[in-house]
């Protein structure tokens, strides 16, 4: 699931937004993008997982919910993340009313 932000009214930069709401880096090994997760039980799955992209204009946030680990490169499943499950759209509104939050303190 996708939120979109405009820039101009988030007064944060996206890795302290995304650290307030509970989330962690991620580092990535097999690509360039920038992606943090949170953990929703006390092993590393399942995992709410999220990258973000930039333009000049808005801040996107691709968001999912990871239920185990992805399978190897060798094996040809695809990637079994949940991008419309009511949990996610749970956590969308969670991370959204933060995002209404930070506008509004930066309104002020």
């Amino acid at each position: 699931m996708r939120i979109i932000v405009r820039k101009s009214k988030f007064i944060l930069n996206v890795g302290q937004f995304l650290r307030k709401a509970g989330y962690a880096y991620v580092p990535e090994r097999k690509s360039d993008q920038v992606s943090y997760s949170r953990r929703l039980g006390g092993g590393p799955y399942p995992r709410f997982h999220l990258y973000f992209t930039e333009d000049t204009e808005t801040i996107t946030f691709n968001l999912h919910l990871d239920q185990q680990k992805e399978a190897s490169s060798y094996s040809r499943s695809r990637h079994k993340g949940e991008y419309d499950s009511p949990v996610v759209e749970e956590e969308v509104k969670r991370l959204k009313s933060l995002i209404v939050r930070i506008v509004k303190n930066n309104s002020a």
